[in-house]
């Protein structure tokens, strides 16, 4: 990032809301600008419904605010009423696939149940749902037996993976940026002790 400052010490800066080298500082400025004009576009066009009750989990802010367990929770809640829950997930650090790729809950069940996600030496199996869908999404398809899980950058064929294997509740990881998908919920988490300083 920038000789004088490692990216680790970057995060933590930004995440305190401490200063950070003016030069590093202004192009993290203008490179606001890029993002903020690339969202007036994604606006600009109409998101697309699809036949199911949309949930978007999201932050505004830098580092983990707890959008994992949250899901974790919600997907609990709709399941235990009786829904057919996807959680729809980007997959970050899972190896590339052909997208959108799902995990039936029978699938995961039958592998999770066995191998726990986070053992020393998690079998060949549980590596390669962690490799496929991401740490995250393991996580949530052995906290949330009986959901669905779907891997899709592109939101919008997800969600319609999703609805296609009958999925009446979607929930979106991460899905603030993502708004090609309608959603009937947005929900914005914040760290209570530092909710906007960076």
């Amino acid at each position: 990032v920038c000789p004088c400052i490692s990216l680790s010490e970057l995060k933590d800066r930004i995440r305190n809301g401490d200063r950070i080298p003016a030069p590093l500082a202004f192009v993290l400025w203008l490179a606001s600008f890029i993002q903020r004009f690339g969202m007036w576009l994604r606006l600009r066009k109409t998101p697309v419904k699809v036949p199911a009750y949309v949930i978007s989990y999201g932050n505004i802010t830098a580092g983990g605010v707890g959008k994992t367990p949250a899901v974790i929770e919600r997907a609990q809640k709709e399941l235990a009423a009786g829904k057919q829950v996807a959680i729809l997930t980007r997959g970050y650090g899972a190896a590339p696939v052909q997208e959108p790729l799902l995990l039936a809950p029978s699938i995961s069940t039958s592998v999770l149940s066995v191998h726990p996600v986070h053992s020393l030496h998690p079998s060949p199996s549980v590596r390669s749902l962690s490799q496929k869908y991401g740490d995250e999404a393991a996580l949530i398809a052995k906290r949330v037996p009986g959901v669905w899980i779907v891997r899709s950058a592109d939101r919008v064929a997800g969600a319609r993976a999703a609805v296609a294997e009958g999925c009446e509740v979607i929930i979106m990881d991460d899905g603030f940026q993502a708004v090609a998908l309608a959603r009937d919920e947005n929900i914005l988490l914040v760290d209570a002790t530092n909710p906007f300083g960076n």
